[in-house]
């Protein structure tokens, strides 16, 4: 059978969020499409704001949960791991499964203001 649209969603991600839970339940094999737009300030001091695809460099710092990304970049999450989403992102036939998690990485969530917004396309071939 061919590829199909399984479901398309839109969710908000805020600055002092956690973990936010999608609700797509992800199957090895689907493909996953991103589109993410917005501003947050991270509540760091003399820093301006920054889309979804965070900083401009590489942080490997462990107080960030996505290890050697971008801090305050947004991510996904699925069982087997984090994973950077920023601006744009497409996983095709992804290796993993479980449910779809988005987050800011961000090392203290609360002490800034904004929000990422991220439509999430969900491709299944059955």
């Amino acid at each position: 059978m061919p590829w199909h649209l399984e479901q398309s969603r839109q969710v908000q991600v805020a600055e002092g969020d956690g973990p936010i839970d999608t609700h797509i339940q992800v199957r090895k094999g689907d493909t996953l499409i991103f589109h993410a737009w917005g501003t947050i300030w991270a509540g760091v001091w003399f820093t301006g704001l920054n889309g979804p695809r965070g900083w401009n460099w590489i942080d490997n710092d462990p107080k960030f949960p996505l290890k050697g990304s971008h801090p305050f970049c947004l991510f996904g999450r699925l069982d087997t791991g984090p994973f950077f989403i920023g601006d744009d992102m497409r996983l095709d036939e992804t290796p993993n499964a479980g449910t779809l998690f988005l987050e800011i990485n961000d090392d203290v969530h609360g002490n800034g203001s904004g929000a990422f917004h991220c439509h999430i396309q969900q491709y299944r071939n059955d």
